[in-house]
């Protein structure tokens, strides 16, 4: 498995792992991150990945780091 495919099994399971601790769907945590709930949706299964400054928020709101949410870690903060 080479480190996109990773990345995009990692990725997905990982928000919504966060999403689920921090007991927030995709319309809240949305609005927390200043974007459509749609995109929520398309990070969660995979189809798309933040830019950068959205993936900063999105670890914000969650309270993870970015290389957890990314799979580079195996700890959340």
């Amino acid at each position: 498995m080479d480190k996109n495919e990773k990345l995009r099994e990692i990725f997905p399971e990982r928000l919504k792992r966060a999403m689920g601790e921090k007991k927030l769907n995709n319309k809240q945590l949305a609005r927390r991150v200043g974007i459509h709930p749609n995109m929520i949706g398309f990070y969660a299964l995979g189809k798309y990945f933040p830019q950068l400054d959205t993936l900063a928020a999105i670890c914000d709101a969650l309270d993870v780091s970015a290389d957890w949410l990314l799979g580079r870690v195996k700890n959340e903060r």
